[in-house]
């Protein structure tokens, strides 16, 4: 019987949500590698596909980085006058 109801309960979410709602969407995952430390974050994307996060440099300092449209190339934001600097969205 509780086997019944799932399935009745789960037929009835399918009937209810909007075609759109079930559709889903497709990203595309995409390895942006770093500003040449060990790791890179990713904080957020704008409707451009820019990417804005944080990494490691070469001497191990915690950079803020924008990529390009799209994910393309990182461009390295410094520090903004302090020791280090995260990109927070």
């Amino acid at each position: 019987m509780k086997r019944f109801l799932f399935a009745l309960s789960a037929l009835s979410v399918l009937m209810i949500a909007p075609p759109s709602s079930r559709a889903g969407t497709v990203y595309t995952v995409k390895n942006l590698g770093t500003l040449g430390g060990t790791y890179g974050y990713c904080e957020g994307v704008n409707d451009s596909g820019q990417v804005a996060g944080d990494s490691l440099t070469a001497g191990g300092v915690a950079h803020a980085f924008l990529s390009g449209v799209n994910g393309g190339a990182l461009t390295d934001l410094g520090t903004l006058g302090g020791t280090e600097a995260m990109a927070m969205a």
